[in-house]
């Protein structure tokens, strides 16, 4: 009887922690669950951040949470924790790799390039330069 014992028990020890499929893991599930709800709501904030750059706009629009609060009042799912000026610089930054990322894999496979530069000045002494590539 003891024997016998002794023999489940070292099956238990050996098979506690495995798992046949790690994917079906009840944290592994949780998990993935938590990632699908964060990057929901990212996605929300870093739309208003392309909002705010495509238009010009200062990132005090973003942070002043005005643009958020619309965002509530449409029933959108946004995380408040990254409702701040860092994330927003963040949200810019990882936008605008992903725009010269796109412009790169649009370049790599054509023989002719035309490229068209215009810079220019404006009252407050605030250049702007345009690049059109075709």
């Amino acid at each position: 009887m003891k024997n016998l014992k002794h023999m489940k028990h070292q099956y238990y020890v050996k098979n506690k922690n495995k798992i046949d499929k790690p994917e079906d893991a009840p944290a592994i599930k949780c998990l993935k669950q938590l990632n699908k709800a964060t990057e929901k709501q990212v996605a929300n904030l870093m739309c208003n951040v392309y909002a705010l750059i495509k238009n010009k706009k200062s990132f005090r629009d973003y942070t002043c949470t005005w643009l958020c609060e619309l965002d509530c009042t449409k029933r959108l799912d946004i995380c408040n924790s990254y409702i701040n000026h860092q994330y927003a610089h963040e949200f810019a930054k990882f936008i605008a790799a992903a725009q010269r990322e796109q412009a790169r894999t649009g370049l790599v496979n054509v023989k002719c390039v035309s490229v068209l530069c215009d810079g220019t000045t404006d009252s407050g002494t605030v250049e702007q330069e345009i690049v059109y590539i075709r």
